[in-house]
């Protein structure tokens, strides 16, 4: 997929959106494996001043329950292998206006023109809203600004050099900052090549060392690939950075 692609492809998700009654302001929450859909859908929701929300597809109905809630969530987004959990926990949430499959956003008509745009403050609308991990108690929403993304975005840029005739091996989640804003911001604003794996797989990501020039990832990633004996051998010499967090 082109940048051209995602671009055609969020505008049409935004013209969805507002088809369903969205505004400005409103939230979205997505539940669902990483995708085109997932990156798309959250492009979209910047675009049009949605806030978007990010969960992991791990939590369990009653934490689904829990954040909808909290989140005032307007519209749930949800693919096929957790959509009956999340059912079950979109009941009693006066906010919300509609559940949607992600299929329903894979199956649309792509060939259908939208210029759904909205100007937003960038200091102070809020595109995200993620949660802590709630160690010490309830998970507190933690509102995340456009200024917040690309200012952090554009340091990034500076600090690690992003360029477009980069190539980044993105293993990560996507429901997870580090995967969603830290590593992909910088790509996506420089037009940086994304070599996008669903998940993490040592074959598969080695398979892509060759190609690439940036890897992010966890200690995990790195302890599993330094096991690898192909990983010892291989010409590593295009990796100009790998990025741990």
């Amino acid at each position: 997929y082109s940048y051209a692609d995602l671009d055609k492809r969020s505008a049409r998700i935004a013209g969805e959106f507002d088809s369903l009654g969205l505004k400005s302001g409103d939230r979205l929450s997505l539940v669902a494996e990483k995708s085109l859909e997932f990156l798309t859908i959250y492009l979209a929701c910047l675009r049009s001043g949605i806030i978007f929300n990010p969960l992991n597809p791990t939590y369990t109905e009653t934490e689904l329950h829990f954040f909808f809630s909290d989140a005032e969530t307007n519209l749930v987004i949800s693919d096929k292998a957790n959509w009956q959990k999340v059912q079950q926990a979109a009941v009693e949430l006066p906010y919300l206006k509609n559940l949607v499959s992600i299929d329903t956003i894979r199956d649309l008509d792509y060939s259908l023109c939208s210029e759904a745009t909205i100007n937003v403050s960038e200091k102070d609308d809020v595109a995200a809203l993620i949660y802590s991990s709630g160690t010490t108690g309830t998970p507190k929403g933690i509102c995340i600004s456009h200024h917040n993304l690309s200012s952090n975005g554009l340091a990034l840029v500076d600090v690690w050099n992003f360029t477009s005739e980069d190539r980044l091996i993105h293993a990560l989640p996507l429901y997870h900052v580090h995967g969603l804003f830290i590593i992909l911001t910088p790509a996506l604003l420089v037009g940086t090549k994304i070599l996008m794996l669903e998940r993490f797989d040592v074959d598969k990501v080695m398979n892509l060392m060759e190609q690439a020039t940036i890897m992010s990832g966890v200690p995990t990633y790195y302890k599993r690939l330094l096991e690898n004996q192909l990983f010892k051998k291989e010409n590593l010499s295009k990796i100009e950075l790998y990025i741990s967090g």
